[in-house]
């Protein structure tokens, strides 16, 4: 019990030492609050990357996760952490990452195969901030979606790293081909397209978990 307290507290040592980054480039460095939101996106990604290897209790994850959506929220309501939060339009994104982590480490268990954690943040954490990247570069055409802006440059980066995440990340436990990572980019793509105000940090998840339960070896499914 002593190393899972240790593991908990060094996660949340991680998780406040990102925050207190981000708050440094944006207090100090005169970083605009997209880059250290991005930079807070990614960064808690790869924080989380390490639930699996560390905690074997979703209690423990829910737990760690809740505790920093507490904190994002409380934050939010008093005006603190800019460096997240100073952002004019309306999102809840932040929010809805601490979700996003408990749903898809309760998928990894109950699948027993870590592709179903793996898989989902990564796209999040990776997919999400370069189609947003090449969306402002290489934006192609863009679309109005209620309040939010989507384009074809952004939507393809995101279908292309996506899908070479799955190409990677994939094993037996799946019906094997390159069909199969691209149907599950091309939904997590969808999802990401008609995800606004943030609301994209949950539902490409759950579209990746979805499409990789459909897609699982037949003997998998019905076992």
């Amino acid at each position: 019990m002593n190393y899972q307290i240790l593991n908990v507290a060094g996660m949340g040592l991680a998780f406040l030492s990102l925050f207190g980054l981000s708050e440094y480039l944006y207090h100090i460095q005169n970083w605009g609050v997209e880059k250290t939101r991005k930079l807070t996106h990614i960064g808690s990604g790869l924080i989380a990357m390490l639930f699996p290897l560390l905690f074997d209790s979703i209690w423990i994850v829910s737990l760690l996760s809740l505790s920093f959506l507490g904190i994002l929220v409380l934050s939010k309501h008093y005006k603190l952490l800019p460096s997240i939060n100073a952002v004019e339009r309306k999102t809840t994104g932040s929010f809805w990452f601490p979700i996003a982590v408990i749903l898809c480490f309760a998928a990894y268990l109950q699948f027993d195969n870590r592709a179903f954690y793996y898989l989902p943040l990564l796209t999040l954490s990776f997919a999400d901030p370069m189609a947003c990247l090449v969306g402002k570069k290489l934006p192609m055409h863009i679309f109005q979606f209620k309040e939010s802006q989507k384009s074809i440059g952004g939507s393809l980066a995101f279908l292309i790293v996506g899908f070479v995440l799955g190409t990677v990340l994939l094993d037996e436990g799946f019906q094997i081909g390159l069909l199969t990572p691209l149907y599950i980019s091309l939904l997590a793509t969808t999802a990401e397209f008609f995800g606004g105000k943030g609301y994209d940090n949950i539902l490409i998840p759950l579209a990746c978990i979805a499409a990789m339960y459909f897609l699982q070896t037949p003997n998998l499914i019905y076992a």
